[in-house]
């Protein structure tokens, strides 16, 4: 299957199925994504009028920040190397515990894996008791 197929098939896929795969995949650099990266979300509860509102995220070393189909650029991130909340290996962590954060969004942790070629499947988590796994999403550079 062509990385453009199983890109387009992740949709398709349960929780559980995007676990495996999130697990099968390797985890991207510090600094290897720069720019802004359109999103989609895969997976959300209730449809997260969130996940609708957002549209991409940006990165620029070791810090990002969110966009949204209204307003700025807002809900910044650090961005390092971690063991996974949930299975094995490292991921590339986004970390949301920011002094300029709201409180409710720094319980929130990103997790990235390189899908393919300048394309990477993320979930978010929240922190409540340990993390709760909340929603899937892909991000897609130039080209792909």
């Amino acid at each position: 299957m062509t990385e453009a197929a199983i890109q387009q098939d992740l949709r398709r896929l349960s929780r559980e199925a995007l676990d495996a795969l999130f697990d099968t995949l390797p985890a991207p650099a510090v600094g290897e994504l720069r720019g802004e990266y359109p999103g989609e979300v895969l997976s959300a509860p209730f449809g997260g009028i969130a996940a609708r509102l957002w549209r991409a995220k940006s990165f620029s070393g070791a810090d990002g920040i969110n966009h949204w189909r209204i307003g700025r650029p807002r809900l910044p991130f650090r961005v390092h190397l971690e063991a996974a909340a949930y299975g094995n290996g490292e991921v590339l962590v986004l970390d949301y515990d920011l002094a300029g954060n709201p409180r409710p969004a720094r319980r929130v942790r990103g997790e990235l894996r390189r899908l393919g070629r300048n394309a990477y499947l993320g979930r978010m988590l929240v922190r409540k008791d340990g993390y709760r796994r909340v929603a899937y999403f892909v991000l897609r550079g130039a080209g792909v």
